[in-house]
């Protein structure tokens, strides 16, 4: 999931912002308010938003898995893979 952050952090950057707030306070910062709105942890988004970023804050199992928002948590009777590596 770090990986995934640090993608989406900058494409955010580079596609939105010019690249002119590409700092570790800025990632800090960034990656505070996205998890804080995916997982509905008050602010704005009292909802979590779980597919928000383009899925890039799920849990790595949820890509194989199904994902119940409802609980946040990854539903292993689920399966959307038909081969798992």
């Amino acid at each position: 999931p770090y990986d995934r952050m640090i993608s989406e952090f900058g494409f955010q950057q580079g596609t939105w912002h010019g690249n002119r707030n590409c700092t570790a306070a800025a990632l800090n910062a960034d990656l505070q308010a996205w998890l804080s709105e995916a997982f509905g942890l008050g602010g704005a988004a009292p909802e979590p938003k779980p597919y928000m970023m383009d899925c890039h804050l799920l849990p790595q199992a949820a890509y194989v898995h199904g994902w119940d928002a409802r609980r946040s948590a990854v539903d292993p009777s689920v399966k959307s893979c038909g081969h798992v590596l």
